[in-house]
């Protein structure tokens, strides 16, 4: 992205590979219950079926996908993928297994570290901003 310093673009990359990884494990533990009968009723039997997808979701939102820009565009964003990955962790989490719950605390963790983010891009914002002029709505979302 145009303005960010070499840390910058090094934190954006840790980040996506790290949603990447999380997303991949909520991809393998949505398939490993489906395919082991790990799951007991339709309930859960469906939560794996979200699980999978979500996951697809999320490892697709780290590309520049017009389809996910378009309907997903939630996803684009530090606050919202934050919200994201924790709802995601508490839902996995009741599954019980401890590999389950070490990928939950994971996808918990990663969504706090995007919300710590979000507000810490914000206040950078705030500081670089020129006092006179108030930042237009296509920059601040260009920002996020």
């Amino acid at each position: 992205m145009v303005g960010q310093t070499f840390d910058d673009k090094r934190l954006s990359y840790a980040m996506m590979i790290a949603s990447i990884a999380c997303s991949s494990a909520m991809i393998l533990i949505g398939v490993l219950f489906f395919v082991f009968w790990l799951i007991d009723d339709f309930v859960e039997f469906m939560l794996s079926i979200y699980v999978i997808l979500f996951g697809i979701l999320g490892i697709l939102s780290e590309f520049t996908i017009e389809f996910i820009s378009t309907y997903f565009s939630f996803m684009k964003k530090y606050i919202s993928k934050g919200f994201y990955y924790i709802f995601m962790g508490t839902i996995i989490i009741t599954w019980g297994e401890w590999w389950v719950l070490l990928a939950s605390v994971l996808n918990i963790f990663l969504g706090i570290l995007y919300i710590i983010f979000f507000f810490m891009l914000k206040s950078k914002l705030k500081d670089q901003e020129d006092p006179q002029k108030p930042a237009s709505p296509e920059e601040v979302s260009q920002a996020y």
